[in-house]
């Protein structure tokens, strides 16, 4: 058992690097104006693009992103050695190894995934407050502006990303351009096809708010399909464990009564023959 100072030292000081990265990483902090994962050119030492649509600033991970995959690669199979000594043979060690050097991927697919999901809901609300807004008066970068502000609370993703479309529009960044932005940023879909159909609005010079207004409704529909998809799903799902509970009971109360019952008629027959 491989029980030496040295290793406990190493244990704990790497648990302390790893929490002190998850508390970095899930700080809140300001948004720059322009961070676009296309608008970072050069040789990138992390994918920036799957941070920045994961809601991280690429700036914050460059320096935590290799120390991390590294710290996690070498972490697992200390603790295994930890945990059992020498007994591990070293190629059962490169396992957890590898799997620890590929979990900040796994992390970040993860927290994407969330991310547009909670995007997607938003979004309808969204751009009906964008339309009361444009109908009131107001251009399009303040309808952003106000409606990410006071539509949606500060912490979800669809509002800060608002904000950030109507900082650039305001800073004088070519609206095909920003909308375009806006979608690399988040991966989402919705606001993919939101980005090409705004576009498409501006070069015929269609009326922005009839646009964003038929967008919303079609964003409606496919959200009431995706929830009237989710309750079939969790009916579905809650019926197996309803069917574990109604078996055995449906067998005590009715098969084994009527199993005795059965029984006993074969035995009078048996006594009448």
């Amino acid at each position: 058992m491989m029980t030496a100072w040295w290793l406990d030292l190493v244990l704990g000081t790497a648990l302390l690097l790893f929490v002190w990265a998850l508390f970095m990483l899930s700080r809140d902090s300001a948004t720059p104006l322009d961070m676009s994962p296309d608008a970072q050119g050069g040789f990138r030492l992390h994918p920036t693009k799957l941070v920045r649509q994961a809601g991280i600033m690429p700036q914050r991970l460059l320096f935590l992103y290799w120390p991390i995959k590294l710290l996690l690669g070498a972490l697992l199979p200390l603790l295994l050695l930890e945990w059992r000594g020498a007994e591990w043979p070293v190629w059962i060690l490169a396992g957890p190894a590898l799997a620890g050097f590929f979990v900040p991927e796994l992390w970040l697919l993860q927290r994407r995934a969330q991310r547009r999901r909670r995007i997607s809901d938003s979004l309808s609300f969204l751009i009906d407050l964008i339309v009361a807004y444009l109908k009131a008066g107001h251009n399009l970068s303040q309808a952003f502006a106000l409606a990410a502000r006071y539509g949606l609370t500060p912490r979800n993703p669809l509002a800060r990303e608002a904000l950030l479309l109507a900082r650039e529009l305001e800073a004088g960044r070519d609206r095909e351009a920003a909308f375009s932005a806006l979608a690399t940023r988040t991966g989402v879909d919705d606001l993919h096809r939101l980005a090409a159909v705004m576009n498409v609005g501006f070069k015929v010079g269609s009326p922005v708010a009839r646009t964003l207004a038929s967008q919303a409704d079609m964003l409606r529909a496919k959200q009431v399909q995706r929830s009237t998809e989710l309750i079939n799903r969790k009916s579905l799902e809650a019926l197996f464990p309803m069917l574990l509970v109604c078996l055995p009971m449906f067998l005590v109360l009715v098969i084994f009564p009527a199993a005795i019952q059965f029984y006993q008629m074969f035995q009078w027959i048996k006594v009448l023959l």
